[in-house]
């Protein structure tokens, strides 16, 4: 709450300071009113879609239709050489191999397929992710180009929706997802049951939050791209203010 207002009270000044500067000009009134939302409009429209279409432009995402094709087709892929991926799966992870008996069944297979289309489409996932990230940094720049850019990030980084906290909780589910194949793989491939006292211990997820070590410095340099222009505007009407004027 104490951030959110803050952004927004640095928000608020930042236009307060921009229409002392205007009116400092001693024009008319309706050119002051017509300099003001056509600030408006290239600050809070104009720039910031720019900003979104250069850097979709310059980092463009891999499409989200051709990742799912390409798992698609790599899961159909690995399911026609079913027998040949659980060999290799074997060769890979020798400790889940039975011992004495050759594991057959829907499930070994199937994890097997899982992890071979996993790794065929690693390569389009981590450029997604990397396209992505570049997308996050390079808005982080240009927010100092804009006032409601830079007030439209920190909130979202206040209220928990920006990119920073959605990679943290995908980094605790990547974990939590390996950490629970590993616990239930081995009763997978050599058959044995799951009972209520083995349920009771296979891991459980729960979220950390992001900590707020992570969140002050996003938050502060959303508000220091604030503080500049308000600054820089309320300098510029100081100084018209203090002009003399001939009649």
């Amino acid at each position: 709450m104490a951030g959110w207002l803050t952004l927004v009270v640095g928000y608020g000044a930042f236009w307060f300071a921009l229409a002392l500067a205007v009116n400092a000009r001693a024009l008319s009134s309706a050119t002051n009113a017509l300099v003001l939302v056509g600030a408006w409009l290239v600050l809070v429209v104009v720039v910031p879609a720019v900003a979104q279409l250069g850097v979709s432009g310059l980092y463009p995402v891999p499409s989200r239709v051709a990742l799912v094709g390409a798992t698609r087709e790599a899961s159909l892929e690995a399911q026609k050489r079913g027998s040949e991926v659980l060999s290799a799966y074997f060769e890979d992870h020798p400790e889940l191999a039975p011992k004495g008996a050759k594991a057959e069944g829907y499930w070994p297979t199937a994890l097997a397929v899982q992890d071979e289309a996993a790794r065929a489409t690693a390569p389009v996932v981590a450029a997604f992710q990397s396209q992505l990230e570049r997308q996050q940094d390079a808005l982080g720049v240009l927010r100092f180009l804009s006032p409601a850019l830079a007030f439209q990030q920190a909130l979202q980084d206040v209220a928990g929706t920006g990119g920073s906290r959605h990679e943290h909780f995908l980094r605790q589910v990547d974990h939590f997802h390996t950490t629970w194949r590993e616990a239930l793989l081995p009763r997978v491939f050599s058959g044995a049951t799951l009972g209520a006292a083995e349920h009771a211990r296979l891991p459980r997820f729960a979220y950390v939050e992001q900590p707020g070590t992570d969140i002050v410095p996003q938050v502060a340099l959303g508000l220091l791209a604030l503080v500049l222009p308000t600054l820089l505007a309320l300098g510029l009407g100081l100084a018209w203010l203090g002009r003399p004027r001939i009649a």
